[in-house]
């Protein structure tokens, strides 16, 4: 069972985007959180575009300067993510108004976690509490045999860059990316330990939601 490995896709989802399309019956407008469909709904489809139904636009709400995106992968280019992340939050009088997290590379479509969002609201950012409220929405994840390294990485991914330092500095402009050589069983040359799997994650594709 392939995962959707797609970085964009994962980036409109944390950020609410819209998806436009027309079609002879008429148009509509999808979140792009449900544009991919899951296997339970339909193991033959990969969205939900009627047949004949063509993406016209997609729309996006006002910028969020306090946004990361992080990926892990196998090689520096050209590699789909192992477990990417994308997150924008939004900080009030020193405290999380509002955060919207998605996951790739986990499930067959991007995977938001709004348990955990509705946990971060009301936190300062850096602190204990942010990594416990983030951890907490990966309980529900239940990786297959091949993939059950996927967890690990997603409870870890709170080591890079972002929902304790970032979210308080600087905007991030380009993808954070955290590597390691092919066949290498060393892990990513970042400040994470996430463990390498045994073979690439393209070739024992899984869901891990």
């Amino acid at each position: 069972m392939a995962v959707q490995p797609s970085d964009p896709a994962v980036a409109l989802a944390c950020l609410d985007a819209e998806i436009t399309t027309e079609h002879v019956d008429g148009g509509r407008r999808i979140p792009a959180a449900e544009f991919h469909t899951l296997p339970g709904e339909d193991p033959s489809a990969h969205n939900v575009l009627r047949p004949g139904e063509l993406i016209t636009g997609i729309e996006i709400g006002a910028p969020v300067p306090k946004s990361a995106y992080v990926k892990v992968r196998e090689r520096q280019s050209y590699e789909f993510a192992l477990v990417s992340a994308a997150a924008a939050v939004e900080i009030q009088d020193g405290l999380i108004s509002r955060a919207r997290l998605a996951l790739g590379s986990v499930a067959m479509r991007p995977w938001r976690l709004y348990d955990a969002e509705q946990a971060l609201v009301g936190l300062r950012p850096g602190s204990p509490a942010v990594r416990e409220a983030v951890t907490s929405g990966f309980s529900a994840s239940r990786p297959l045999s091949s993939n059950a390294y996927i967890p690990v990485c997603m409870r870890r991914s709170e080591s890079f860059p972002g929902p304790t330092s970032r979210w308080t500095t600087t905007p991030v402009t380009g993808p954070t990316t955290a590597t390691r050589s092919a066949g290498s069983r060393s892990p990513p040359s970042s400040t994470s330990t996430v463990p390498a799997p045994a073979r690439p994650f393209k070739s024992s594709a899984g869901a891990a939601s």
